[in-house]
């Protein structure tokens, strides 16, 4: 294991348990009430709430523009606070704007979904934006110090909160109103804690906001609004407009138990793929733009090994799931495991891309990733437009959709490292002019 053996001398595989240990809590509690939440809970309730939770996610994930995510990458302290109160503006801003779309456009969400459940709560999506902007906001400024222990302490204490408030509106209301708030209930809980250092820095900074250095400032990160934005809320939609399209063509019913599919597989993904994510991009973030011979070799290295973790752990699902599913979440839930095996190709292929994936914002290509999201959320489109217009059956559907997908993902690794290389070579040649 040279990657771990490489940084034994410092705090990097530490830092990972951590955070790994921290998301872990929050998984493991999570699979151990999910087949509670799927006895309290039918496959209908569990099906608006995957659309519910599709929109929030698909207009929170950039809704302070990305400004957030340069953060730990400004070295000056008042900098930093700078971009933090400018994002908390921007955030303050595009979630009234929303409120305001949904007041004027009050069938909107059921246009979208043919779900008229949802359409009753969409003035909770814009609570879920404004809730999950600014906890994403805190987190970017926790990077910026390291500080994954507190990271690590919200994860324990959203986990705890938001299951255990599922739990007792399931028995108390069988409503997937239940299954909502407690989602933004998990994501509200640790924000002021992450809030504590900011405010801290600003007493001892003496800080005031500035409008001329906070707009010198994002023009310097231009393309995180720019590009970095575009191609997260690119990226989102094309993960989450499948929901919707399954709740559109096939009914909340096979939303419900594709909710509880994708939910599944990408389980690897939240508990371990996004925690060395985070934890990578906070290293390399300190030397990448410095030397990007070493992003190369140590992204390199990171791939290997989540191809190899990878394909142990969604090998495993595709082989098992038919006989773990009905068992745990009950019989209602069969189809679900089918689910499970389908979505296991592209759930792979997100998995393995993840630590990498921010690469692009150090060697400032953002566009790149732009492009190729762009080109997946498309076919994707196009996918589920023929499926309804040809009336294809869901399982048919899904199987096109994880196939390209994985595809496209793919491609795109391939071109994070073509960018990493034109860089380093870029780097090299400006070191020799100078």
């Amino acid at each position: 294991m040279t990657f771990v053996r490489k940084h034994k001398g410092n705090s990097f595989v530490k830092t990972i348990s951590m955070v790994v240990g921290g998301t872990a809590f929050a998984q493991i509690l999570t699979i151990l009430v999910s087949p509670i939440l799927t006895r309290l809970y039918t496959p209908e309730q569990f099906g608006v709430y995957s659309a519910f939770m599709s929109v929030v996610n698909m207009l929170s994930i950039s809704a302070s523009l990305d400004i957030q995510n340069a953060i730990p990458l400004e070295k000056d302290r008042k900098n930093a606070l700078h971009l933090l109160f400018t994002s908390v503006i921007v955030l303050i801003i595009v979630s009234l704007s929303f409120a305001v779309v949904f007041t004027f456009g009050d069938q909107l969400l059921y246009l979208l979904s043919k779900s008229e459940s949802l359409n009753r709560y969409r003035y909770w999506v814009v609570i879920g934006i404004f809730t999950m902007g600014i906890y994403n906001i805190g987190m970017q400024y926790a990077f910026k110090d390291e500080n994954f222990k507190d990271i690590t302490i919200t994860k324990y204490s959203q986990s705890i909160i938001g299951n255990g408030f599922k739990v007792i509106s399931g028995i108390i209301s069988n409503s997937s109103f239940g299954l909502l708030i407690g989602t933004i209930l998990s994501q509200s809980v640790g924000t002021s804690r992450l809030f504590r250092k900011p405010i801290k820095d600003i007493k001892n900074t003496n800080y005031r906001f500035n409008y001329n250095e906070s707009k010198k400032l994002i023009h310097h990160y231009r393309k995180f609004p720019l590009f970095s934005a575009p191609n997260n809320y690119v990226y989102t939609i094309s993960t989450q407009l499948p929901a919707l399209m399954v709740i559109r063509i096939y009914g909340e019913s096979i939303s419900g138990n594709y909710s509880l599919a994708n939910t599944i597989i990408n389980l690897p993904a939240v508990f371990l793929g996004t925690a060395i994510g985070q934890v990578f991009y906070a290293r390399i973030a300190k030397y990448g733009k410095d030397d990007p011979d070493r992003l190369v070799s140590e992204s390199k290295s990171i791939l290997r090994k989540m191809i190899v973790i990878g394909g142990a752990i969604f090998g495993a699902a595709f082989l098992l799931a038919p006989y773990f599913i009905p068992f745990i979440f009950g019989v209602k839930w069969k189809i679900t495991s089918q689910f499970v095996q389908i979505l296991s190709v592209n759930a792979f292929s997100s998995f393995i891309i993840q630590p990498i994936g921010r690469g692009l914002e150090i060697v400032n290509q953002q566009q790149i990733a732009l492009y190729f999201n762009l080109l997946r959320l498309g076919l994707i489109f196009i996918i589920f437009i023929y499926a309804e217009e040809k009336s294809l059956n869901v399982v048919k559907t899904l199987w096109i959709y994880s196939i390209v997908s994985g595809i496209i993902y793919i491609l795109c690794i391939l071109n994070i490292f073509l960018q990493m290389k034109k860089y380093s070579i870029s780097r090299k040649d400006e070191k020799e002019n100078d």
